[in-house]
C-alpha cells in the first residue's frame, strides 16, 4: 500500500481543515429554518471552493446526516404531539 503525504494532495488537506470546522459548528441539530439554511450556504460554499470528487462527497455526506438527524427530530417531536391529544 502507498502512503501520501498532505503536500501531495493539498486541496484535500486543506478541505479537511474546513470540514472539521463545519463538523463542530453544526454538530448541535437544531429544528429551524436559519439553522437548516446556515447549514445549505455554508456547506454549498465548501463544495463551490473544494470541487474535488472527494470533498463533495464528503460533504453531501454531512449534510445528508445532518438532514436525517432533523428529521428523526421532526418525528420524534410528532410522535409526542400525537402522543398528547
Amino acid at each position: 500500500m502507498s502512503s501520501v503525504n498532505a503536500s501531495d494532495i493539498p486541496e484535500i488537506q486543506q478541505f479537511m481543515g474546513v470540514f472539521w470546522t463545519s463538523i463542530k459548528k453544526f454538530y448541535g441539530v437544531e429544528m429551524t429554518d436559519e439553522y437548516s439554511a446556515e447549514v445549505h450556504e455554508y456547506l454549498s460554499e465548501i463544495i463551490d471552493k473544494f470541487p474535488d470528487p472527494l470533498c463533495k462527497e464528503l460533504t453531501l455526506v454531512l449534510y445528508k446526516h445532518l438532514s436525517s438527524e432533523q428529521m428523526e427530530m421532526f418525528r420524534e417531536e410528532r410522535r409526542r404531539s400525537v402522543n398528547e391529544q
